[in-house]
């Protein structure tokens, strides 16, 4: 039996559980209410290196699209 889910919520958790339930075979969609960007959005919270380099890895999105980290 194939397994379809749905994500409400595009944030870190929604996508980390999105994958989650990808990497175990389930056809996924997630569905986010924000039209606009979220550059400006959150409250300094911090990405890790392990979680950008999960995304990456599994082809959801590049560095340059959820961090304007830059290096002092």
């Amino acid at each position: 039996m194939d397994i379809r889910a749905v994500v409400v919520g595009g944030s870190l958790g929604g996508l980390s559980t999105a994958l989650a339930l990808r990497c175990m075979d389930c056809d996924v969609d997630v569905f986010e209410r924000s039209t606009g960007p979220m550059k400006s959005r959150g409250a300094g919270l911090v990405v890790q290196t392990e979680l950008i380099d999960f995304l990456k890895e599994h082809g959801v999105v590049a560095e340059e699209a959820i961090s304007n980290y830059s290096s002092i």
